[in-house]
């Protein structure tokens, strides 16, 4: 969803883009206003998603998949909103050959990467802690530490590079 509606947000505001890059708003507060509606946006899917995922295991089970969603959408957003800043392109007014562009592709193949991130980082705990319930009936929620927190820091730094790449590729426009 992110590739789709977030990517082509800026290129679909196509040769009017000029009038809002030369209006009082900064393009800081631009960046913010086009990143913070398609975060809470797709946050409020992530989280149902989420919830009627999970709701048939254990509480302890159901934070950690939260707490992942919630860094799992704002990197997503964070990437494809940069993305689509660096490959933006005014010319085209159909967001979905915008999404289907070269830059969306490379957009996209940095999803993955970053899912396939997830994967490995978090298979290992989720495997054990399923092995625990079947034999102790106990989930020792510690080993999900070090993952987690490797995967926001990860996020985090994604995000970061993105937006601030994104910031930089608007100012030069």
């Amino acid at each position: 969803l992110a590739l789709r509606f977030v990517f082509p947000l800026i290129s679909i505001e196509g040769e009017a883009f000029w009038k809002i890059l030369s209006s009082p708003v900064s393009k800081k507060k631009y960046l913010a206003n086009k990143f913070i509606v398609p975060f809470l946006f797709l946050l409020i899917i992530s989280l149902i998603l989420n919830l009627l995922a999970t709701r048939i295991y254990p509480f302890q089970l159901m934070i950690i998949p939260t707490l992942l969603s919630l860094f799992t959408t704002f990197t997503f957003v964070s990437l494809n909103l940069g993305m689509g800043i660096i490959y933006a392109n005014f010319k085209e007014s159909n967001p979905i050959r915008i999404a289907s562009s070269q830059g969306a592709t490379i957009s996209f193949l940095l999803n993955i990467v970053y899912l396939v991130l997830m994967v490995l980082l978090l298979f290992n705990p989720v495997y054990k802690s399923f092995e625990q319930i079947k034999l102790y009936s106990t989930i020792n929620i510690g080993q999900y530490l070090s993952p987690v927190l490797i995967i926001i820091v990860l996020s985090l730094l994604s995000a970061y590079i993105f937006l601030i790449a994104g910031y930089r590729s608007l100012l030069k426009k």
